[in-house]
């Protein structure tokens, strides 16, 4: 065996040769991947530009198997090179932190119901169900239909005991918006039919279901949370989080929670900004919720995040508090990694009603000095809608993003759906079925197409004049119609052989039919008219 020489790959045992003749293969990433034992679905989105720190990657899960933590259906963000939302980790196997808090739901960024959500049974009594993937695109290891977004959509039972009995859905989706910038939209519903848990507030205890979204990040504990660009007053409530459901482990496991100050409930839209310093340069990343309903924000100084290098040091992590089920106002999430504290592209988060449901977000941002608009769908059932007529506004399906981009550049996407509509663009699927697809419509070229199934695509036209009349003063009134939310011109000209057009009027069509009158026409015996969009 000396004839081998040195050899540092343990793999290299397997080969049964020294050396190995075929070239290398570069390894290629999956877009998204399954671990079904874990209850993981993950997602990944590379970037063209230094992909070891702009590329983007996410997943949920959760499971029972040997080994395993109680930690319900959690999540973890990658950003600006390295895990940045990540579960607590892990203490040395016996010693009570890792026993009664890194091994449980506290843990993790998922949600608590009831203050008693927990394990049971299996492996070391700290059992939970199996997180399920409900849908995803791309499937694991297929083609992606966009270069750009993805998503999954995962199940859990919160049912091990009698406390919590909680329903969940959580839905991740990755945007990217340039090849350095991109963000994640996390739509977390839950309920619960216990209602009859004691929760506290500052406003003293009122008794209903309730349920705390946790969010952990690495880095300072020194963290902002701003509600209009103001800072939350936050009032120091040390024993919030100092119960537990009265077993051997102290599940939840919140009761490491320190520093625990809390605001009072508000319906305002919130920003959380964490800053963390791994390797010389400070990462940022902003949590941002929109206005839903009335919630409390709790910041507490939680035990090490063991995994990514935090040491001994206390971590931070945001608890959000609300009162009532969180099903049809879901947990509604954007989160940005960025350099700098004011490198977020983010300006505005405004949720998506359908009736009393949230069903979305409207995510507004500067990239490149150029705003973008991202309208996000979620519905909680595969086949439900969403429609704004004021801007031809339209969606049938679980999962679909609008992205305008301006100068009428507009992306639209099918994660899993029958149709999208937006300013008359649209797709929908043939047959009207749910299924995946992204087309992309600039001004000047056709439509690019990527299907998972035959579709029809719909370009926005001009308005069309339905009646020229001239008015007794002169004037020339129009009437037309159009795709609500086009953009328009009305160009006018005397000399159809070889006169000079000029813009009349522009706009946007709100209604069809719509109205528009020429008072310049008064002076000209005849005048001549067409639309263009824009």
């Amino acid at each position: 065996y000396n004839s081998l020489g040195t050899h540092s790959e343990p793999l290299e045992l397997l080969w049964s040769a020294p050396v190995i003749s075929e070239p290398g293969v570069a390894l290629s990433y999956p877009r998204t991947d399954a671990l079904p034992w874990a209850g993981i679905a993950l997602q990944r989105n590379p970037s063209t530009v230094n992909n070891s720190t702009y590329g983007l990657m996410g997943f949920v899960g959760g499971a029972a198997h040997t080994h395993s933590h109680a930690s319900g259906m959690s999540l973890e963000l990658f950003g600006l090179g390295q895990v940045l939302g990540a579960k607590s980790g892990r203490d040395t196997y016996g010693t009570a932190i890792h026993e009664n808090y890194y091994r449980l739901f506290s843990a993790n960024n998922t949600i608590v119901v009831n203050a008693a959500s927990q394990g049971s049974g299996g492996w070391e009594n700290i059992a939970i169900n199996t997180v399920q993937t409900v849908a995803i695109e791309p499937q694991p290891f297929a083609a992606a239909v966009s270069s750009n977004f993805s998503f999954s959509c995962s199940s859990f039972a919160d049912n091990m005991g009698s406390l919590a009995e909680a329903t969940q859905q959580r839905t991740l989706s990755i945007v990217r918006t340039s090849p350095t910038n991109g963000f994640y939209v996390d739509f977390f519903r839950s309920k619960s039919t216990v209602l009859n848990r004691v929760a506290t507030t500052l406003n003293g205890n009122v008794t209903n279901q309730f349920h705390d979204y946790i969010y952990h990040n690495v880095g300072s504990t020194n963290i902002s949370l701003t509600t209009n660009g103001v800072a939350l007053p936050l009032f120091s409530q040390p024993s919030r989080f100092q119960n537990d459901i009265g077993d051997a482990y102290e599940q939840p496991g919140w009761r490491y929670f320190t520093n625990t100050v809390v605001s009072y409930p508000h319906g305002q839209p919130t920003r959380v900004q964490f800053n963390a310093t791994p390797s010389g340069t400070t990462l940022y990343m902003d949590m941002i919720l929109p206005a839903v309903t009335n919630r409390e924000y709790a910041r507490v100084a939680a035990p090490p995040i063991t995994d990514y290098g935090s040491g001994t040091a206390l971590s931070p992590a945001v608890v959000v508090r609300q009162i009532g089920d969180a099903w049809d106002k879901p947990f509604a999430v954007v989160y940005e990694p960025h350099y700098s504290a004011s490198g977020s592209t983010i300006t505005n988060v405004t949720a998506l009603w359908r009736s009393n449901l949230v069903v979305g977000l409207k995510i507004e941002s500067v990239v490149g000095g150029k705003a973008r608009t991202h309208y996000v769908f979620s519905n909680p059932n595969a086949n439900e809608t969403y429609q704004d007529s004021s801007i031809g506004l339209s969606f049938q399906g679980r999962f679909g993003i609008v992205a305008d981009h301006g100068s009428n550049s507009v992306a639209l996407y099918l994660g899993q759906g029958a149709s999208l509509a937006y300013r008359g663009n649209s797709v929908s699927v043939v047959g009207a079925t749910n299924s995946q697809a992204e087309v992309q419509f600039n001004p000047g070229q056709p439509p690019s197409i990527t299907a998972n199934a035959p579709v029809n695509v719909v370009s926005p036209g001009a308005p069309a004049f339905t009646l020229i009349t001239r008015q007794a003063d002169g004037a020339v009134s129009l009437r037309a119609v159009g795709s609500i939310g086009v953009p328009y011109r009305l160009w006018t000209t005397t000399n159809l052989a070889g006169g000079t057009w000029t813009t009349s009027s522009s706009g946007t069509v709100a209604n069809s039919p719509f109205v528009l009158q020429d008072d310049g026409a008064v002076s000209n015996s005849t005048r001549f008219y067409r639309f263009s969009t824009p």
